[in-house]
């Protein structure tokens, strides 16, 4: 029989976890893993290789406790529904007594398993996970010039680390050279990867499955004199494919390319692929929010729905200083209706950041932004109006509360339409349609014309029950929420400050009254987020007991 057609597994049904130990107290530092988990990260979730969701793709760096590790595979492998890759780099060693293959810790010591993650640890859930396809990538080595006892003959990292039904690729080399610098700010085996799949390989198919990449590799490694993997392979897994092959598609468009007409100043899909691609934003915000305007307004222009409502969020997502400052240059640059959608998605989204946008709106002295945006609140849910009054309170700006009324948005009915006609421009259909109704019957709320997709509702907001305090919680609880915050850090989930120091001080068990109040300010649209799921439950948990 010939061997099986290699197959990419679908993006959205899939889960990554890139665990990455740099700094240590005992063994050697590796400053160039916090590299490989960047750009490992790019390389999955770039649309040209696989496209893998960010939200998919779970960050743990320098994890401290095994704990820190296991759970973000524990909540992925259940998450996947198509693949599952999980991704280590870092110090690895057998532990004294019985050899087992670990996995380091901040703090671990060599041939001491306790003090780091035991490899069995993080197979058992890989094993029990439904997902058909698995992917575990083992940057580490058994590090035999920092502790000679473990440079014996025994069995190999692949050997010991192998999963039934998954495709096993180490970097199981016995000395320090396999974590080596790669001469372009890698260790020496994930560099290899990254630029296979960058490049791609010439002649290859147009998938790059994962025999395919393991064949590569060992001879680029060896050209370059470095410790050779090792692989393990079960149940035809080898066919799964890693990436799409750069190199033959840019074979096949030049091959395909044929000459445009000059002047017919056609978009190229190209083009409209890339308008939606967040990381140029990501630049933009920073050093010049009037290209990120120039950007959305460009989406919005080419009916890229999808992207248009993806690239708002991700404005107002980052620092609120440059989301004001583009809504500036979209009200100028004939983008009023986008920066209408900006505050509306400001309310909507992050009501618990309200002082913080009205504080920079003050700053720049843009007075008609901040009644835009409190005209936005007037329009949202109950309780999501509820949590920006109180987070105003909080933040000394009560004055601000009693002009989150709807009889005064009500009484101005061009601001009105504008602003339910941008709930529709940020994703928000069934918000667009359940609000038209507010609308005298003499006024119409046009479809916005580039109307994303209807979307499902976001799970409701979890309603901390009265007088439950972080106290009021059993021990057992108490100890629940340690862990899965601790799981939440590590995940990289991007959370507003004061959530994150909130999870970090529960992490450590040592939180503060107010901290389980924190936690339930989360807007409903983060909790949406798989990394999240375990707190969401057991928020639901307290939510429906009452504490």
């Amino acid at each position: 029989m010939g061997k099986a057609a290699a197959s990419l597994p679908d993006p959205s049904r899939s889960m990554a976890v890139l665990v990455g130990v740099s700094d240590y107290r005992t063994l050697d530092p590796l400053p160039l893993v916090q590299n490989n988990l960047a750009s490992m990260q790019r390389m999955l979730t770039d649309k040209d290789s696989w496209g893998l969701p960010p939200e998919n793709c779970i960050i743990v760096p320098n994890p401290a406790r095994p704990a820190d590790v296991i759970e973000p595979i524990e909540a992925a492998a259940t998450a996947a529904k198509d693949a599952l890759l999980v991704y280590y780099a870092g110090h690895g060693f057998k532990d004294f007594d019985n050899g087992a293959l670990c996995l380091s810790l901040q703090e671990s010591k060599p041939g001491f398993g306790y003090t780091a993650v035991y490899y069995d640890w993080l197979k058992s859930p890989i094993v029990r996970s439904g997902a058909p396809r698995k992917i575990v990538i083992l940057d580490c080595c058994f590090g035999a010039q920092a502790f000679p006892a473990m440079a014996d003959s025994g069995s190999s990292v692949a050997d010991q680390a192998e999963v039934e039904g998954t495709f096993l690729i180490a970097a199981a080399g016995a000395t320090e050279l396999a974590m080596a610098d790669d001469g372009h700010g890698h260790t020496g085996f994930t560099g290899e990867l990254l630029r296979l799949v960058e490049t791609g390989v010439e002649q290859g198919p147009p998938l790059l499955d994962l025999i395919t990449c393991f064949n590569q590799l060992v001879r680029r490694l060896r050209a370059k004199s470095r410790p050779l993997p090792q692989q393990r392979t079960f149940n035809s897994a080898g066919n799964i494919a890693l990436a799409r092959n750069r190199a033959h598609a840019r074979k096949t468009a030049t091959s395909t390319k044929k000459p445009q007409g000059k002047g017919l100043g056609l978009v190229g899909s190209d083009v409209l692929d890339k308008l939606e691609d967040t990381a140029p934003l990501a630049r933009q915000l920073k050093t010049a929010p009037a290209a990120a305007a120039k950007r959305l307004i460009s989406l919005r222009t080419h009916g890229q729905a999808e992207g248009l409502a993806k690239a708002i969020r991700y404005v107002v997502d980052s620092p609120s200083l440059n989301a004001v400052r583009v809504a500036m240059h979209c009200q100028s640059r004939s983008g009023t209706d986008i920066s209408y959608a900006l505050f509306a998605e400001m309310a909507w989204g992050s009501p618990s950041r309200i002082p913080e946008f009205l504080g920079d709106m003050r700053n720049l002295r843009w007075g008609k932004a901040a009644g835009l945006l409190l005209a936005s609140l007037a329009l949202t849910p109950d309780t999501t109006r509820h949590v920006a009054e109180e987070s105003l309170r909080r933040s000394g700006m009560a004055d601000y509360v009693g002009r989150i009324t709807s009889r005064g948005v009500q009484e101005d009915v061009p601001i009105l339409a504008r602003l339910i006609y941008s709930l529709g421009m940020t994703g928000r259909h069934s918000d667009w349609i359940r609000l038209r109704h507010r609308l005298p019957k003499d006024v119409s709320a046009e479809r916005p014309q580039a109307f994303p997709l209807s979307r499902p509702e976001p799970p409701p907001p979890l309603l901390l029950p009265a007088d439950v305090g972080w106290k009021n919680l059993s021990p057992e609880m108490a100890e629940e929420f340690s862990r899965v915050a601790a799981a939440m850090l590590g995940s990289r989930v991007g959370l507003p400050g004061e959530l994150g120091e909130a999870l970090r001080r529960i992490a450590l068990q040592k939180p503060k009254d107010e901290d389980l109040a924190t936690l339930f300010t989360i807007e409903p649209r983060r909790l949406e987020h798989r990394p999240m799921q375990p707190l969401v439950e057991l928020m639901r948990r307290i939510s429906a007991s009452g504490g």
